[in-house]
């Protein structure tokens, strides 16, 4: 029997059928087999720059530093967008300051040692950064925040891997470094092995010019300094991470930071003071740390670090009358510090969470000076023991409104003391998510904190750098407030925009201030009655097929600050002030891989309380050649070719008639190699807070 059927015949690499006609049950279809013989095919995709999970903003650190000639982890995370140093400070665009986080734990150590931590390790440890506007409570710290997540080296094999470099650096004086990391891994077991050795020596010069009035008669102090710097360092880090089971996991971390042979010299010269100032030094950080994850629900830790400073300064001036002053300070700081801290979670329902916890925070700072003269005899003697006392508690609530609209509030309640100063405080923190597509992202923040003085800063002591400048300690020091709101708008997970406003009361900094009553050059740290800053940013990502990948970045914030009680003196002081930044990342070669970078950034002048700061700019560049199946990397570098990364002050308020010019040693050019080895696998670490440790 036939029947009449409509034959459509799509087969991939035969000839298509298509046709109307009549078949017995019986029948055979056959088709005819056309080969078609494609060229060559490449299917090429675009990585988002950013994704948003919630209040953060997810960058993929590899993806960022395979395109620049990033020697260390802190060089690779100041390729996230909107992340910049500015005379040495880490700076995010838009918020008053930035907190370092690794892995999500609080730490005691200082955001200097953290610093330091991330440029004693290898770039390929980082695996991702978290940049938050406003940091949850759960990562005890409050304000802005970046957390590096590390990878811990856990998988379903065995392997050892490991990462060996040298590098070679000249600024004025030539410098060294050299170290390497070794990782054990298994699926339970993770040890991990870092040191380096870092030789360091640099220069730097400051002038001087004051007009400077005591009792109605004017002086014109010109002043030269010249600083010579050489420490050697060793950085030496430790942990061990252990896995029970998927939600158990068990974590101990040692990281050591020893300067045992720290030593500077200070040749002033002028028509005020001759003198020379040699100091010895020697620096002793370790820090413990345990940590116990029982999934995201439970979270121990503890953490301590004792820091320890010895300092012996030798010095001798010959003033404009021919008196000699010779004298030998020694002094030192110790410092302990502990925090334990626990952090819960408690599912409420499908779309709600409720997190509490809380951290106790424990610290001894003690401080001696001692000055004697030529023969041994004591002219003056002083020591200080303060004991520092944080208890911490939070709760907060996450809520899920949609798949588009999430909140996250909390209240942290804080007691503090130290000395006979004692206080409660409440933080609120509040950030809001709305992601209507992944196109448009939106967030707002907002989030209350507190800032403490360093310990040194807080001491009643004085240190004489030559005849005319002298650094004094104030006990009369407090914590100040800050207040930020911040609203972001990222557009295709690739510009990100923001707008944010940071009010501080009782704002602090350390300024130099010209004595009405003898002619001394006095630095000193002040409260102020407030600072605040209106700033709006923005990061345009510029792409030119896999050639070039640039980033422009700018920053606009109008100043303002306000001291009523500055010394004998009062100013309330406004101005506007831009940042803009490009980085330029050049694909030159595939076979061989050559990466080249060309960064650079221009600042107008800033202003700090009084002083008006001139503009300042710089240009960095690097080459970079991977090879040897990409285990092998020679990097060249130039930071701030032209050496003008750095600002000059100037001060003419009333009596207050200063200029500083500074040439500072910044211009490096450094030669590195890394080898990997053992099918290398990147790890990262946590970091420590040790802002307040040392003098500034």
């Amino acid at each position: 029997m036939k029947k009449l059927f409509l034959l459509i015949i799509l087969l991939v690499g035969t000839s298509n059928t298509f046709a109307q006609t009549q078949v017995a049950d019986s029948d055979t279809i056959t088709s005819k087999i056309t080969v078609h013989e494609l060229g060559n095919v490449s299917v090429k995709g675009h990585r988002p720059l950013v994704k948003a999970d919630g209040s953060k903003l997810i960058y993929d650190i590899p993806a960022l530093a395979k395109q620049h000639a990033s020697t260390n982890a802190y060089e690779a995370m100041l390729q996230i967008p909107g992340v910049y140093e500015q005379n040495g400070t880490l700076v995010l665009a838009g918020a008053n300051s930035v907190n370092l986080i690794i892995n999500g734990r609080p730490t005691t150590m200082t955001a200097e040692q953290l610093q330091t931590l991330l440029k004693n390790m290898p770039a390929s440890k980082l695996k991702q950064a978290e940049v938050m506007r406003s940091t949850p409570p759960q990562y005890h710290l409050r304000g802005a925040s970046i957390n590096l997540v590390l990878n811990n080296g856990l998988g379903e094999d065995t392997h050892v891997q490991g990462e060996t470099h040298v590098s070679y650096s000249q600024k004025h004086y030539a410098g060294m470094k050299a170290g390497g990391d070794l990782l054990f891994a298994s699926p339970k077991l993770s040890v991990d092995l870092l040191y380096n050795a870092d030789n360091s020596l640099s220069r730097s010069i400051l002038d001087i010019l004051t007009i400077h009035t005591v009792k109605d008669k004017t002086y014109n102090i010109d002043q030269n300094t010249r600083n010579k710097s050489d420490v050697f360092t060793h950085n030496v880090r430790g942990e061990v991470i252990y896995k029970f089971n998927d939600k158990d996991q068990l974590s101990a971390t040692y990281t050591g930071q020893y300067s045992p042979n720290h030593t500077s010299t200070e040749w002033s010269k002028g028509n005020i003071s001759n003198s020379q100032n040699h100091k010895y030094e020697t620096n002793y950080l370790h820090n413990f740390s345990f940590y116990f994850n029982h999934s995201e629900n439970v979270k121990l830790g503890f953490d301590y670090t004792r820091y320890k400073s010895d300092n012996t300064q030798l010095f001798a001036d010959i003033d404009s009358v021919n008196n000699t002053t010779k004298f030998t300070a020694q002094s030192g700081q110790k410092v302990n510090k502990l925090n334990t801290f626990f952090d819960f979670m408690t599912p409420l329902c499908e779309s709600s969470k409720l997190t509490y916890g809380g951290k106790f925070s424990y610290a001894t700072d003690a401080n001696h000076q001692r000055y004697s003269n030529q023969q041994g005899s004591n002219l003056s003697d002083s020591y200080s023991k303060v004991r520092e006392y944080t208890y911490d508690m939070y709760l907060g609530l996450s809520h899920s409104f949609s798949d588009k609209v999430k909140a996250d509030l909390s209240i942290n309640g804080e007691y503090y003391k130290i000395g006979n100063y004692d206080t409660w405080s409440f933080f609120p923190t509040a950030n809001l998510s709305y992601v209507p597509s992944s196109s448009h992202i939106f967030q707002f923040a907002f989030s209350t904190d507190r800032t403490y003085p360093s310990y040194w800063e807080m001491q009643e002591s004085v240190d004489y750098v030559d005849g005319y400048t002298e650094i004094y300690g104030n006990p009369n020091l407090r914590p100040s407030r800050n207040y930020s709101a911040e609203l972001s708008y990222i557009l295709y997970q690739e510009y990100v925009f923001n707008i944010g406003y940071n009010y501080n009361p009782d704002y602090f900094v350390q300024l130099a201030y010209l004595s009405p009553n003898r002619l001394a050059l006095i630095y000193k740290t002040q409260n102020w009655n407030f600072h605040s800053t209106l700033a709006a940013s923005a990061i345009i990502p510029i792409n030119i097929g896999s050639f070039l990948n640039s980033r422009f970045t700018v920053n606009a914030q109008y100043e303002r600050a306000k001291d009523s009680h500055y010394y004998d003196m009062s100013f309330d002081r406004g101005k506007w002030e831009v940042y803009t930044g490009l980085n330029n990342a050049i694909k030159l070669s595939s076979q061989p891989d050559l990466r080249l970078n060309i960064d650079g950034y221009y600042m107008s002048s800033p202003m700090q309380g009084m002083y008006d700061l001139t503009s300042l700019w710089s240009v960095s560049s690097g080459l970079r050649w991977t090879f040897a199946k990409s285990k092998a990397e020679l990097t060249l570098k130039s930071d701030d070719l032209f050496n003008t990364g750095y600002c000059n002050v100037r001060m003419n308020e009333d009596n207050q008639r200063m200029r500083m010019n500074f040439t500072p040693d910044n211009r490096c050019i450094t030669v590195s190699f890394v080898y990997r080895f053992g099918g290398y696998k990147e790890k990262d670490h946590k970091q420590l807070d040790t802002s307040r440790f040392g003098k500034k």
